[in-house]
């Protein structure tokens, strides 16, 4: 039986303790004083609201499938449809409901946005196999295919954002082989759609069935300042400066936080993990219809506003856009009444009503594959996102006021 530490109690922290925990001597730390990391659930009205991690499927999360079984955890069908919203034009529509603004059905460019939609989902994966698109980004990809600014704007750019929890005006820098084979991968190319889920009564339930079944010890509500490698084994200090030792370690962190973590990383752990940084998400639960479309027809799970003639929902001035995700849709509402809450990414909240929540959340994103790359400023990226619309591709007028979230 070896002595292991783990790092970290979010999703990853916590199955490998909870299965190394079955033969080995763990012990398990992090420094918030909850474990879960991404998963938060708050228990409002009677109602369990998850703000965190929301959903899963069966072909891409086998294996927390198969955790949720052996654990007994109930999980429920959930709705996973997306709605984009522009201030600038007034366009509101969503997959589900296109044309939710019934005049759109007369209009020839809204027409030809989900004429470009649908060769998107019909012919993005077999792209990769009729050019080569492997050293590509998103933005490359579709200028080369053709797409217009249009589709980018109120399209792609708002998918591929809320997707990943990154800027507009950084979503297109993304590989764009990559990202096609995700979609592909998470059922969003072709026009069927997988089956989605989420944990009844919220996705805390199964961070409590898996700490209930850890036989080792946790510690929560204290960091690990650093993790020293040697003969031995290892050295992991924690915030209090207190050191213990563990013949094995596993660091379940974001990447750079990792690579900060050990004292002496190899070439190799600097190269891979340093291509790696955090971003983080302001996240505010919420009961304010005014930050869902206007048109009621569009609601949906996901709620992507693009800013324009309307105030603009803008975090610490530098993310100019909002996301609006529905508990009501993708939980069980059945006691809900008429009421809609919803988790709010990346939004100000002094302009929001009934405000049950605030939290920040942390994602990790990959810099440029340029070598040398010092981030979001440096000059790869800078090409890469140089063509930026700037005024509203689906507005019939030529007003020269510039959007401030456009792809």
């Amino acid at each position: 039986m070896m002595r292991v530490a783990v790092v970290g109690a979010g999703v990853s922290g916590l199955g490998a303790a909870y299965l190394l925990g079955r033969e080995h001597d763990v012990t398990l730390f992090d420094r918030e004083p909850r474990a879960g990391g991404h998963v938060r659930t708050v228990r409002h009205g009677g109602l369990a609201l998850d703000t965190g991690f929301l959903v899963h499927n069966g072909p891409n999360y086998p294996l927390l499938s198969r955790l949720y079984r052996e654990l007994g955890v109930r999980v429920q069908s959930a709705e996973m449809s997306f709605s984009v919203s522009c201030g600038h034009c007034g366009l509101e529509w969503s997959g589900r409901r296109p044309f939710a603004q019934p005049r759109r059905a007369v209009d020839p460019r809204f027409l030809g946005l989900l004429r470009e939609v649908v060769r998107w989902l019909r012919t993005a994966r077999r792209s990769l196999d009729d050019a080569d698109y492997e050293s590509s980004t998103l933005e490359e990809y579709v200028l080369a295919e053709g797409y217009s600014s249009r589709f980018r704007s109120h399209y792609l750019v708002p998918l591929t954002s809320a997707l990943w929890s990154t800027s507009p005006e950084r979503a297109l820098a993304f590989p764009a082989a990559y990202a096609i084979r995700f979609f592909e991968r998470h059922g969003m190319l072709g026009l069927g759609r997988f089956r989605w889920r989420s944990v009844a009564g919220g996705a805390a339930g199964y961070v409590d069935a898996l700490l209930a079944r850890f036989p080792g010890e946790t510690v929560l509500g204290l960091g690990v300042r650093s993790i020293a490698r040697d003969a031995s084994g290892v050295a992991v200090r924690t915030e209090d400066d207190d050191v213990r030792r563990f013949d094995k370690v596993v660091i379940a962190t974001h990447a750079d936080q990792a690579l900060r973590l050990l004292e002496d990383p190899s070439d190799v752990e600097q190269r891979l993990l340093g291509a790696w940084r955090s971003t983080r998400n302001e996240v505010a639960l919420h009961t304010d219809s005014r930050l869902l479309p206007r048109a009621r027809a569009a609601r949906s799970s996901w709620n992507y506003q693009v800013n324009g003639s309307a105030k603009p929902t803008i975090t610490a001035g530098t993310r100019p856009r909002a996301i609006a995700y529905r508990a009501k849709n993708t939980q069980d509402s059945t006691s809900a009444g008429p009421r809609s809450f919803c988790r709010k990414k990346n939004a100000r909240t002094s302009d929001m009503l009934m405000i049950t929540g605030r939290i920040s959340f942390q994602r990790g994103t990959r810099m440029c594959r340029s070598q040398g790359c010092a981030g979001a400023g440096c000059s790869e990226n800078s090409r890469r996102n140089s063509s930026r619309p700037a005024k509203c591709a689906a507005s019939a007028n030529t007003t020269s006021r510039r959007m401030t979230s456009t792809g």
